[in-house]
């Protein structure tokens, strides 16, 4: 009996968390870790399987095309998290400038470190080897539950929160719920959040 009751009051903890977040990627994972680390019971659910850890090979098809340009700032959040230390340094590579302008007419804008007495303005780094490291941030923290293939199939408001069921069968409900699912937010889009996009009809090229 005992042995029961600590399982259901696990299972309750994470289908009741303090707060629920929707998306493992780099926004929900960081925003679960920096909470967790503060005390607070936290769910993060995700509709994608796990992702599988880089390979450390060196071959061309081992760099992930998918990169950002992480500030001075970011870097900083992601060593307080202990995320940065998890990214191997060979794999990263800082940027000192930054030019921007338009094929078609004459604007133009460029950014140099000199100009703030920086050593850089930034890292760029494979988005993979980002995710991958917020994500054993993530699942060493206390208190922090990840589930993967655990889709929303759809949510409610209720006297205690939005309640969230999933694909898989799951009720999640928190007082607080985050949508960090990416710009076509399924949260955002039931939760009745307006937003206005438009096209601005261009395309760019970036190059790292």
């Amino acid at each position: 009996m005992p042995a029961t009751l600590w399982v259901d009051e696990a299972e309750r903890a994470m289908t009741h968390p303090d707060i629920l977040i929707v998306g493992a990627g780099v926004a929900g994972l960081s925003l679960a870790t920096a909470l967790g680390g503060e005390g607070f019971r936290v769910t993060v659910i995700d509709g994608a399987k796990r992702p599988s850890a880089p390979t450390a090979d060196r071959g061309i098809a081992d760099w992930d095309l998918r990169v950002s340009a992480l500030t001075p700032a970011s870097i900083d959040f992601l060593r307080r998290l202990g995320a940065w230390s998890a990214i191997p340094g060979d794999r990263t590579g800082c940027y000192t400038g930054m030019k921007v302008w338009d094929g078609r007419g004459s604007g133009r804008i460029g950014f140099d470190a000199s100009e703030v007495n920086a050593p850089y303005l930034g890292h760029i780094v494979e988005n993979r080897l980002t995710l991958q490291a917020l994500l054993q941030c993530a699942e060493t923290c206390p208190g922090v539950e990840v589930r993967w293939e655990c889709a929303m199939e759809d949510m409610t408001l209720t006297d205690s929160g939005w309640e969230i069921h999933s694909e898989d069968g799951s009720t999640f409900c928190a007082p607080l719920t985050v949508g960090a699912d990416g710009a076509r937010s399924r949260v955002r889009e039931w939760a009745g959040m307006p937003t206005r996009d438009w096209s601005y009809e261009q395309s760019a090229i970036v190059g790292t």
